[in-house]
């Protein structure tokens, strides 16, 4: 049995998102992801069918149980300026191990740009 987790996750538009989680089991223990892949949509809200975006899954330690989200500039530019919803799946060798990790996702409009002054 594992334990899902729950993380709020900040990002702006235009700028590169990397976070690095770690996931464990009911005791405790880092969960073994040999051999897993995982797939981590950005929905508007709970239960809705489509998606905003995707983050690309990395396990950068299988035996800790460590994973990155990630998405590039452009990734995070075509996402809207809103409060929505992420999950994070796993599955080993096409067979789901199901949801681990959820939460909000606040992404704010990037307001880092250089002005145009007239």
């Amino acid at each position: 049995m594992y334990t899902g987790g729950y993380y709020t996750l900040d990002l702006f538009q235009g700028l590169p998102f990397s976070e690095d989680l770690i996931l464990r089991g009911c005791d405790g223990t880092y969960l073994n992801l040999s051999g897993a892949s995982g797939y981590a949509p950005i929905r508007s809200a709970y239960g809705t069918t489509g998606i905003l975006g995707q983050f690309d899954v990395t396990v950068t330690s299988a035996v800790s149980g460590r994973i990155n989200l990630y998405m590039s500039n452009s990734g995070t530019q075509s996402l809207p300026a809103t409060q929505g919803r992420y999950s994070v799946e796993m599955a080993l060798s096409g067979a789901s191990l199901g949801g681990f990790l959820n939460g909000k996702i606040n992404i704010y409009p990037n307001y880092g740009t250089t002005p145009s002054w007239p």
